[in-house]
């Protein structure tokens, strides 16, 4: 309206009419673009929930998990990883069988003997979460039966240690990346506030005075617009960063507030529980 206004006081030249008309077009168009990439991915969320894209119940692609004030610490983490991890849960799994097998057919050889505390040993991955195994004296070596047995135990422990590192270290890396594009998104947002408040003040200017200069005008137009979009993007980045440290972790971290049995394992729950241990 501002600029209308300019442009039938005769204040704004035909290339400026011409350049401002352009700029805004520009922008009706990246909204159009948006509006389709927010109806592709209607689309594909009702497909994945076996409903129609037009279907009323179907949740609309903004509605997503609110972000967490910080994500948890690695140390929680680690622990949630142990206990809820499919791929540690599978070899934990074979292990238990393998120690079991293993006692079988030492029970097999030496029916008499018993797996008393002398024969039993605290292994350096219990406090991965692995059980006790047994741990047999020399002369058991020569059996094949037993050995092979304990070898396979002893296999399935290792493959564990190194799936569990390969975990960490994924967790390690990923939560960085929370961090950065949390850093990211805030500075961002200082910088749309301070976009948006720039804006109000050029059109306010235009309304009061009925000039401006057109060139500075098309500056604002475009930096606004640009920040607008950058916001955008940081914040689309940091949900992917967080949607990267849930696979990397095998559980979810971000919950909807209404989700059955979200309290408990929400990152929100877990950086408060975090926060009060620090205090």
């Amino acid at each position: 309206a501002g600029f209308t206004q300019v442009a039938e006081a005769g204040d704004a030249n035909r290339v400026d009419v011409r350049l401002v008309t352009m700029e805004t077009t520009s922008f009706r168009m990246d909204q159009a673009r948006g509006e389709e990439v927010r109806q592709q991915a209607m689309g594909a969320l009702a497909a994945r929930m076996g409903m129609e894209a037009q279907d009323p119940a179907t949740p609309p692609p903004h509605m997503v998990p609110p972000l967490p004030a910080a994500p948890p610490t690695l140390e929680t983490l680690e622990a949630r990883v142990l206990e809820h991890h499919p791929r540690l849960a599978s070899l934990r799994a074979a292990y238990v069988l393998a120690e079991k097998e293993l006692r079988l057919e030492a029970a097999q050889v030496w029916p008499d003997l018993e797996f008393g505390a002398e024969y039993e040993y605290e292994v350096e991955f219990e406090k991965l979460g692995l059980p006790l195994g047994i741990e047999l004296p020399i002369f058991d070596q020569n059996q094949q039966a037993v050995a092979q047995a304990e070898a396979k135990r002893d296999g399935i422990r290792e493959l564990f240690a190194a799936e569990l590192n390969e975990i960490l270290a994924s967790i390690e890396n990923a939560r960085a990346r929370v961090e950065t594009r949390r850093s990211v998104l805030r500075l961002t947002r200082e910088q749309r506030q301070a976009a948006d408040e720039l804006e109000m003040e050029a059109e306010q200017l235009l309304e009061a005075t009925g000039s401006i200069d057109m060139v500075r005008y098309l500056g604002i137009l475009r930096t606004t617009q640009r920040v607008r979009l950058e916001s955008l993007e940081a914040e689309k980045a940091l949900y992917q960063a967080w949607s990267d440290l849930e696979v990397a972790c095998g559980f979810p971290l971000l919950r909807f507030p209404d989700e059955p049995g979200s309290h408990p394992s929400t990152a929100n729950h877990v950086a408060s529980t975090d926060a009060g241990r620090a205090n």
